[in-house]
């Protein structure tokens, strides 16, 4: 395809696809024109973002003055459709949608979630798949090392594709089916540096769904962190959201340890589709982990039971520098197993830590 098909194609495709306000100019225009040539009164209505611009035309009574300032009217508002839809087809065609997608768990492919970007996030889509599954076994992780290395070339095709461009032109969209310290240290990859859309993976329809559901007021009850002295070098985290994290299997796992508790009062599998509700509960874990900062806190153990969307979240947000060593635990069956030390609090790389043998 050439460079002119390229750009009839897709600036119709941009145009219409958003219903541009600019091509309200271009058909009112194009109808006032029809109407001088026809000779035939005229009215328009044209919405612009402060409000409604009316006008109309009749040609009863009207002179060759009044004729000609209509024509030029009707070719001001077509030209200045025209540019209007141009300059923010060229904005758009700068812009890049990276669709991040983060494959850990089941060996099937579903919808790509490039395919679920709406178009109300302009620019053109960039697919970046991080593919860690191990069909050895389906479902789990059989050599996390192995899966780690993928997700560490994560940064290394960001910066290729970033290079160069304004960061006001690019958005990240994420999303994934993953283990959670796989899915944490994806987020902490990512970091907050740049706006990211997250999505989520509705199990029950099988499509990737945004997080524009209804903000149902629940927030974390946080219980335990009043019982973390000054002083205190090590503490387990645990964040019951989508289900009760398994406090026996956690201590059991690293040993009696002082325990932080975030909670929500109602857990289940689909109280993550509130972004609103995920950026407060963030900000909860945020303020929690700075306060155990603030006592002296040097390693926190993360046991996580959320939905990925959430898990992302959290790890994009976590301050690598401000805040506690972290290692971020996986629970399989009734027991945790491998986890990973992020690279955070002058951690250089991401690490797998087994239980002691």
């Amino acid at each position: 395809m050439g460079h002119k098909d390229y750009f009839i194609r897709s600036a119709i495709d941009f145009a219409f696809r958003r219903k541009h306000p600019a091509l309200a100019l271009i058909i009112a225009g194009t109808g006032l024109l029809a109407a001088l040539l026809a000779g035939i009164a005229f009215s328009a209505t044209v919405p612009l973002s402060n409000g409604n611009l009316h006008f109309s035309f009749s040609m009863e009574g009207s002179g060759a003055v009044v004729t000609w300032a209509a024509l030029a009217v009707a070719l001001l508002l077509i030209l200045s459709g025209l540019v209007w839809l141009y300059a923010d087809w060229r904005r758009a065609d700068r812009r890049r949608v990276f669709a991040i997608e983060f494959r850990g768990l089941r060996d099937w492919n579903g919808t790509p979630l490039v395919q679920a970007i709406p178009p109300a996030i302009e620019g053109q889509r960039v697919e970046i798949l991080v593919d860690m599954r191990q069909g050895v076994a389906d479902g789990f992780i059989v050599a996390p090392e192995t899966a780690i290395d993928r997700l560490l070339s994560l940064r290394t095709i960001l910066d290729q594709h970033e290079d160069g461009r304004d960061r006001a032109d690019m958005t990240h969209v994420a999303g994934g089916l993953a283990p959670v310290p796989l899915s944490f240290l994806a987020g902490v990859l990512l970091d907050d540096e740049a706006a990211i859309t997250f999505f989520d993976w509705h199990r029950d329809t099988r499509l990737w769904n945004e997080l524009n559901g209804p903000d149902d007021g629940e927030r974390f009850i946080v219980d335990g962190l009043d019982g973390v002295a000054a002083g205190t070098s090590e503490v387990i985290v645990t964040v019951s959201a989508s289900y009760r994290v398994d406090e026996p299997a956690a201590v059991a796992r690293i040993g009696a340890l002082p325990i932080v508790r975030l909670s929500l009062p109602t857990t289940n599998t689909g109280n993550h589709w509130s972004g609103d509700k995920q950026q407060a509960l963030a900000r909860q874990f945020l303020d929690t982990m700075g306060e155990l900062k603030n006592r002296g806190v040097r390693q926190v153990h993360l046991f996580f039971a959320g939905a990925n969307s959430l898990v992302l979240r959290f790890g994009s947000v976590y301050d690598k520098r401000n805040l506690p060593a972290l290692n971020v635990y996986q629970y399989e069956s009734t027991t945790f197993t491998w986890g990973v030390t992020m690279p955070v609090a002058g951690g250089a790389r991401p690490n797998v830590v087994y239980p002691p043998a």
